[in-house]
C-alpha cells in the first residue's frame, strides 16, 4: 500500500476525510457542504506516495496514487468552487523527467501541475507550491529539507497576490 501519513486535524470546526477512494472523497465533499455554503481558500494538500519504479507499483497503488494526488483535489475544486487554490506538488513537476525512484507519484503530481495550468486559463486564481523534502519526509534521510514554515510562507505570499495565477513556487533547500 502507499507510504503518507494520516493526520486527522483536531478541533471543533476540523473535519476529517479519506481522499484515497472516491467515495471517501464525495463523503467529505458532502459533509463539508453540509457546514460551509462557500469556500474562500482551498489548499489541497492531501496526497499518497510510493516509492517504487513504475515496473514495480501495483496497479491498485497506482489508483490511489492519482486518486489523492489529481482526482480528489479536482473533485473538491469542482464541489467547493473556491476563490482562490493553492496546490501543493513537488519541486522539479515544472521540467518532467524520468525516474525510477517514485515514478507514478511524479506522474500524479507532473498531472496536478498541468491542471494548475489549465485552470488559471480558465480563469481561476489557483496556483501550486512545490516544495522539496520536507521536514517530515518519509525518504528525508540526510538530505537538506523545507520546513512548514517555509511552505507557509509561499502560499501567504500567493494569497496575498491575487494578480498572480497558473504559477508554480518551489520551495527547496539545496
Amino acid at each position: 500500500m502507499a507510504h503518507y501519513r494520516t493526520t486527522k486535524p483536531e478541533g471543533e470546526n476540523a473535519l476529517y476525510g479519506d481522499f484515497s477512494t472516491i467515495q471517501g472523497t464525495e463523503e467529505f465533499i458532502q459533509s463539508y457542504l453540509s457546514r460551509y455554503k462557500e469556500t474562500d481558500i482551498l489548499i489541497n494538500n492531501v496526497g499518497s506516495y510510493f516509492i517504487a519504479p513504475a515496473s514495480l507499483t501495483p496497479s491498485e497503488v497506482c489508483h490511489e496514487l492519482f486518486q489523492t494526488n489529481l482526482h480528489a483535489p479536482l473533485a473538491l475544486i469542482q464541489a467547493l468552487k473556491p476563490k482562490q487554490i493553492i496546490n501543493i506538488g513537488v519541486s522539479g513537476s515544472h521540467l518532467p523527467h524520468a525516474n525510477t525512484y517514485a515514478t507514478l507519484y511524479g506522474m500524479a503530481k507532473l498531472s496536478l501541475y498541468m491542471l494548475t495550468k489549465s485552470l488559471a486559463k480558465e480563469g481561476m486564481h489557483i496556483n501550486m507550491v512545490s516544495p522539496g523534502h520536507m521536514e517530515n519526509s518519509i525518504d528525508l534521510q540526510d538530505k537538506p529539507f523545507v520546513t512548514f514554515g517555509e511552505v507557509a510562507e509561499a502560499i501567504e505570499f500567493l494569497l496575498n497576490n491575487p494578480s498572480i495565477t497558473g504559477q508554480n513556487i518551489e520551495v527547496v533547500k539545496r
